[in-house]
């Protein structure tokens, strides 16, 4: 994970806080208790913890495939 070097608010930032917050709202969980209800064996956790890392990896593609065409 890499600490932000700005503090300025961009167009990625807000569209992107807002997925995030909607996605809690909707799931009625955050990450951390998401993965406690997890061994409590909770399929809305379970959905939402697929959903969660579903995004975490579409975001870490979509990162690397601007970096590389920028690269290019």
């Amino acid at each position: 994970m890499q600490i932000p070097a700005s503090a300025a608010v961009t167009a990625r930032l807000v569209p992107g806080s807002a997925a995030f917050g909607v996605g809690w709202g909707i799931a009625g969980f955050c990450p951390g208790p998401a993965l406690v209800a997890l061994g409590a064996g909770s399929t809305k956790a379970w959905v939402f913890v697929a959903a969660m890392l579903g995004g975490m990896a579409a975001f870490e593609l979509l990162e690397r495939l601007q970096h590389t065409r920028q690269r290019a």
